[in-house]
């Protein structure tokens, strides 16, 4: 058995970017990071006001937020992935869905999570609860960190094709996510399940009968 999920939004509340930010902010790279952050705060507030394509800024965010990590060393990064983790990810992950796919793996699936997010992060989560992991992997030289992407973020489409690149014909049998951005992935498998987020994934799920989890039932233990 095969089971593919997001991560942001679907097994955890957390947000990378804190976790990121909040790492750098401790090393002393606090005005890098407030410089960095200021005209996002306009671009958010636009955003809310339909004024701005919230997607292409989110993207967007991403591709400039690794590039704060410019020079980092790889293994300094690996810290901060396990920091970002234990801090961020980790206290605020959805109990019920978490243990489904805890169930599933002990039952044998290999259960894989597909995000956007920076590989080493997704890879520190991942590893924690004994899944694999699909990032957006960056690129690194001479064991830094050069600040740039080595492939685009791993959203919508491109996260099917990352699956299918991965696991090839082999067919999947779950899929969760929670926005518009997993559709695609989430059309991969037999059996869907969408924590409800966001309402065109919602009407996606009602149309193709996939499961609906309220934010309420994806944090409860079961």
């Amino acid at each position: 058995m095969i089971v593919v999920t997001d991560l942001e939004g679907t097994l955890t509340t957390g947000q990378t970017w804190r976790g990121v930010t909040r790492y750098l902010n401790e090393q002393g790279r606090g005005w890098a990071v407030r410089t960095f952050l200021l005209p996002y705060v306009a671009i958010q507030w636009l955003g809310k006001l339909r004024l701005r394509d919230t997607q292409a800024d989110r993207m967007r965010f991403m591709v400039d937020l690794a590039r704060l990590t410019r020079g980092l060393p790889e293994a300094e990064w690996d810290v901060l992935a396990e920091r970002v983790v234990e801090q961020t990810l980790w206290p605020g992950r959805y109990l019920r869905v978490m243990g489904e796919l805890e169930s599933l793996r002990k039952g044998g699936a290999r259960v894989i999570v597909c995000s956007g997010a920076y590989q080493p992060i997704v890879a520190a989560f991942a590893r924690r609860a004994g899944f694999e992991a699909l990032g957006t992997p960056l690129v690194w030289k001479d064991g830094r960190s050069t600040g740039a992407l080595a492939a685009p973020i791993n959203n919508a489409d491109l996260k099917a094709a990352a699956l299918r690149g991965l696991l090839g014909s082999l067919p999947i049998d779950q899929a969760y996510g929670d926005t518009a951005g997993d559709i695609a992935m989430l059309s991969l498998a037999r059996e869907a399940t969408v924590i409800d987020h966001d309402p065109v994934l919602r009407a996606a799920a009602v149309e193709r009968g996939w499961r609906i989890l309220t934010e309420t039932e994806a944090r409860a233990a079961v």
